[in-house]
């Protein structure tokens, strides 16, 4: 999964300007110049895992003795990437009444048993949407 989507971000926000460069010409202010629609976007996770996979290329292309070192190192410093929020929580005794609304609210029956489920294993949102009955053992209770 997390191949495929390195991948489709490598094609999507990369390639079209990078593509055809050679590894020894890709600098800085290159790099900083492609990347400024994402940030001005606001999307500084996109923006983050850019980065981190431009700086595993040139990290590779360093160890193989393609380039002497990686001119991108400290391309992440130039960008703003805001404060990391926490997502939100609940306390044990709001529990009943979220049980409650998500019982008596308009979702689907699928969404709400997914949310149910989620409260019930402790599992992330993505772990509960991607799970198979093969990773269920109903008689162990375990998944």
């Amino acid at each position: 999964m997390t191949l495929k989507k390195n991948w489709r971000r490598l094609e999507t926000y990369v390639f079209p300007t990078l593509g055809n460069i050679p590894v020894a010409d890709i600098l800085p202010n290159v790099v900083i110049e492609m990347l400024e629609p994402l940030n001005k976007q606001g999307k500084g996770d996109t923006l983050k895992r850019i980065i981190r996979l431009i700086n595993e290329i040139l990290n590779y292309a360093v160890n193989y003795g393609l380039l002497p070192f990686n001119p991108c190192l400290n391309v992440n410093a130039v960008f703003n990437f805001g404060k990391n929020e926490n997502n939100p929580t609940i306390s044990p005794e709001e529990l009943p009444a979220l049980l409650h609304k998500i019982q008596n609210s308009k979702l689907s029956l699928f969404t709400r048993c997914l949310l149910r489920f989620q409260l019930l294993t402790m599992s992330r949102p993505a772990e509960t949407s991607n799970a198979e009955w093969a990773e269920i053992d109903l008689d162990k209770k375990s998944g």
